[in-house]
């Protein structure tokens, strides 16, 4: 019992410790997983090793931080070794059950998440021996912890360990393989209102070295000269670097407080690219979206220009 108690208080401590960090957005996750069973405690000399599968829909939004939750289903056929206190062969074990739960997930790299969850959820068991069949249904409780490998944006492989405890009847430690597919939200094209007085006088963007996809978070990747040839005074001057695909999101570049009429500015263009980059050959040219955002008199307006990369 003291083992059990473990097992499923380390991943309530990793749900508590992971908690405070948040994600930068939301995920949605559909997971197949065929599992090893193994009974626990005194469940070992009544049951041997089975087997089965689960579906589960993992989300995680992102006003939740790291915390998202999880709905899906189950099933699982295990050996049973003694009924009645007697032993017995050829009998086995079928469960199913629907389940609902938390969970935290994080990237402590971007090939690698980490996560940790607890769920609840109802059972349906039949025992098929020779000569009789008993079913019955309870509630359970899993909690566990899984490491899924990133192989692309789209894919990942995943292995995990889960104690379940289907009341009144059996305990298990279950150990998965599983395979994830993640859905990425369709991308909309941005809408601004145009200021007839901002002009991007002029873009020079240099060469991107895939291997040093990092390097550009914090070093230019070009420059691009903007003019207020208008009279009133323009604010909070920025550049919002974005390259489909190749980055998850749009990259703002250092903020220029305030600009005279007349006058022009040249901003750095940086550029926080994701691992698919490495895919692609230093000669592969692709188009680059650049959206100069300003304030004028309290109000947000943007020029786009799309130039290649």
């Amino acid at each position: 019992m003291r083992r059990i108690r473990i097992i499923v208080a380390i991943p309530l401590l990793f749900l508590f410790w992971a908690g405070a960090s948040a994600q930068e957005k939301s995920s949605f996750g559909l997971e197949l997983s065929p599992q090893v069973s193994l009974p626990v405690g005194r469940d070992v000399d009544v049951y041997s090793m089975g087997g089965g599968a689960t579906l589960l829909a993992r989300w995680n939004p992102s006003k939740l931080g790291f915390l998202g939750m999880e709905l899906g289903g189950g099933a699982s056929l295990v050996p049973v070794l003694v009924a009645d206190g007697k032993p017995v062969s050829s009998a086995l074990m079928s469960l199913y059950w629907p389940q609902a739960g938390l969970g935290l997930r994080f990237n402590p790299t971007s090939w690698l998440t980490a996560g940790a969850h607890a769920s609840a959820g109802y059972f349906f068991a039949s025992i098929d021996a020779p000569l009789a069949t008993t079913s019955g249904s309870n509630p359970l409780i899993a909690a566990g912890l899984d490491l899924d490998f990133n192989i692309s944006k789209t894919l990942s492989l995943g292995l995990g360990a889960e104690y379940r405890n289907f009341m009144g009847l059996y305990n298990d430690l279950s150990i998965r393989l599983g395979t994830t597919y993640h859905v990425q939200p369709a991308r909309q094209a941005a809408k601004y209102r145009q200021y007839k007085d901002l002009v991007i006088e002029k873009v020079e963007l240099s060469p991107v070295f895939p291997v040093l996809f990092k390097y550009y978070d914090e070093h230019p990747v070009g420059t691009v000269v903007v003019r207020n040839k208008g009279k009133i005074p323009i604010e909070n001057l920025r550049v919002d670097f974005f390259v489909n695909q190749y980055m998850d999101g749009p990259k703002a570049s250092v903020e220029i407080s305030f600009l005279k009429g007349g006058q022009e500015a040249r901003l750095d263009v940086l550029a926080l690219f994701n691992d698919t980059v490495l895919g692609i050959s230093e000669a592969t040219k692709v188009q680059a979206t650049m959206a100069v955002m300003v304030t004028v008199a309290g109000e947000q307006y943007g020029s786009e220009r799309v130039e290649t990369l």
